[in-house]
C-alpha cells in the first residue's frame, strides 16, 4: 500500500526557465551493488518495465495491479531548467496512466496521466526540495506530480531514521 502526497507550493519557480522536456531521455544505470534495479514484467505480453529501486518497484505492481491503469512508464522524461543562468536536470520516476480512473485515486489528486516520484521512506528534510521538483514538473508539464511512499502492513508511515 501507498501514501500520495502532493507537493506544496514553491515560490522559487519564477525564476525558473524551461529549457526543454526530453522524453525517454534518462536510462536507468548499472546498480554496482548500491542499489537494486532491475525489470518487472507486468505479464505475458507486455513489455518488461525497468526499476530503479524496490520502492519503484512496488509502486509499479500496486498501480498496474489497479483496474483503469492502462500502463507505468519508468523514467518517462526530462526537464531541463535553467535557475539563475545554471542548467539543471530532474527526471521523475514513474508516469502512470489510467482511465476511467480508480476514486482512491482520484481523491488522491491523479489525473489521466500522473508523474509520480518514489521514495522508500519520507523524509522530511529533504521536503522542500521534493516540492520544488514536483511543482516544476507540474509547471512544465501541466500534470499533476506528487510522491508516493510505501506504508507499513499495519498502514503507518515510513519515516527516515535520523
Amino acid at each position: 500500500m501507498l501514501k500520495f502526497i502532493q507537493a506544496k507550493h514553491h515560490s522559487e519557480l519564477s525564476s525558473v526557465r524551461i529549457d526543454a522536456i526530453r522524453w525517454c531521455h534518462r536510462k536507468i544505470p548499472l546498480s554496482r551493488g548500491r542499489h537494486v534495479t532491475g525489470r518487472y514484467s507486468p505479464g505475458p505480453g507486455k513489455s518488461a518495465i525497468r526499476y530503479e529501486s524496490l520502492a519503484e518497484r512496488k509502486a509499479m505492481e500496486h498501480f498496474l495491479a489497479l483496474p483503469g491503469v492502462h500502463a507505468v512508464l519508468s523514467q518517462p522524461f526530462t526537464v531541463e531548467f535553467s535557475i539563475s543562468g545554471i542548467r539543471r536536470r530532474y527526471t521523475p520516476d514513474l508516469l502512470v496512466v489510467a482511465d476511467p480512473l480508480p476514486f482512491h485515486l482520484v481523491r488522491n489528486g491523479f489525473g489521466a496521466l500522473t508523474v509520480l516520484e518514489v521514495k522508500a521512506t519520507f523524509d522530511p528534510h529533504s521536503r522542500a526540495l521534493l516540492d520544488f521538483k514536483l511543482q516544476l514538473v507540474t509547471h512544465a508539464t501541466g500534470l499533476p506530480a506528487m510522491f508516493a511512499v510505501p506504508l507499513r502492513k499495519d498502514g503507518s508511515e515510513v519515516h527516515h531514521a535520523p
